[in-house]
């Protein structure tokens, strides 16, 4: 999948942004996610937003740890929400939205960006190639989000 093709602005409905999450992690062909399990990545991924109006979405191919897999993020509008996909299993973290310290950007190793948001409790970053718009648009949307006031209560 090209990620600059990504769509990153989520549909008006939380059905529909989970069915474009959903169709966007089975166009990812490396590592190819079998169609199977369709069903199953759908339930979690909602059970995960559990309500919150999803925002936006960035779902890209990536080294989870010691694997190959999907790294989805979701922007709700309360919540940054990561969720990892690989061949066996589905795993997810979150950080509320309020919060957030910080949202870091940089160039590293010639073509590469790095990414790293920062929350009082934790961070999640991204390596990925400096030319990824995509990306870039993504995490300046959280800072947006963020900065027009993420609601607590959902």
């Amino acid at each position: 999948m090209n990620m600059n093709d990504a769509t990153l602005v989520a549909p008006h409905s939380n059905d529909a942004a989970l069915d474009s999450i959903i169709n966007a992690i089975f166009q990812i062909t490396n590592p190819k996610i079998a169609e199977t399990r369709r069903e199953e990545i759908r339930s979690f991924i909602k059970t995960t937003v559990n309500g919150d109006e999803i925002k936006a979405y960035l779902p890209t191919d990536a080294n989870l740890k010691d694997r190959r897999g999907i790294l989805v993020y979701i922007l709700t509008n309360r919540r940054l929400i990561k969720v990892e996909i690989d061949d066996k299993e589905i795993t997810s973290a979150f950080y509320f939205l309020t919060a957030m310290t910080g949202v870091e950007r940089k160039l590293v190793e010639g073509n590469k960006a790095s990414v790293q948001v920062s929350f009082q409790n934790g961070s999640m970053g991204l390596r990925y190639s400096a030319t990824n718009q995509t990306i870039t648009e993504f995490f300046q949307k959280v800072e947006q989000v963020r900065s027009d006031g993420a609601n607590p209560n959902g």
